[in-house]
């Protein structure tokens, strides 16, 4: 376990969150971040000019967060306790890229919470953003349900890409879904339908 996180933090996250759509400069959010295994290589893949957004309810968990970001000297992520806070923080600029991993499942959400949450993310996010979801502990029919929402609120799915990726600090396979509201925003994948 130890060792797929120096690992992950190493470089492969980075240029896992590459393949999936981050960029330098780039305003990511990265909902329901925990401890951060998403949120550090994120910082890193967006540089200075860029900045994410760490969203998380547990106070404790995003004063973890910050003190690993300190200890590798990343100074552009931004820890929120909800949307409205990032909302706020953001002003008038939007978001490139939210991720949603491992966190869009009913465990956290009932379907009417999700619709509010996809709402909000369709009000904040740019005409050429990306919605990256990995949709652990989904059903296919749960899964085909959150399109249908995503729909609703404009976005399309636009890619799929096989993965190795972590989650509870160790490595699995998965599947990563880029939905967009339009195709020049699909062209941020390194991956082919």
């Amino acid at each position: 376990m130890e060792q797929d996180i120096r690992r992950w933090f190493g470089e492969q996250g980075q240029r896992f969150l590459q393949k999936a759509g981050l960029r330098s400069g780039d305003i990511v959010l990265d909902f329901g971040c925990g401890r951060g295994c998403y949120t550090i290589p994120a910082a890193e893949v967006v540089g200075t000019d860029g900045v994410v957004y760490a969203l998380d309810r547990d106070k404790h968990t995003l004063s973890e967060l910050i003190r690993e970001a300190s200890s590798r000297n990343l100074q552009n992520i931004a820890p929120v306790h909800s949307i409205e806070q990032m909302t706020k923080t953001l002003g008038a600029r939007t978001l490139d890229v939210v991720l949603l991993y491992d966190v869009i499942h009913h465990y956290y959400f009932t379907r009417k919470q999700r619709d509010d949450l996809l709402a909000s993310l369709a009000s904040i996010i740019s005409l050429d953003g990306i919605l990256s979801i990995f949709p652990q502990h989904m059903s296919i029919g749960q899964l085909e349900g959150l399109k249908k929402q995503l729909r609703t609120v404009g976005f399309m799915l636009e890619t799929r890409m096989e993965a190795e990726l972590l989650h509870d600090n160790r490595y699995t396979s998965g599947r990563i879904y880029t939905f967009a509201r339009s195709s020049t925003a699909a062209r941020r994948v390194v991956t082919l339908r």
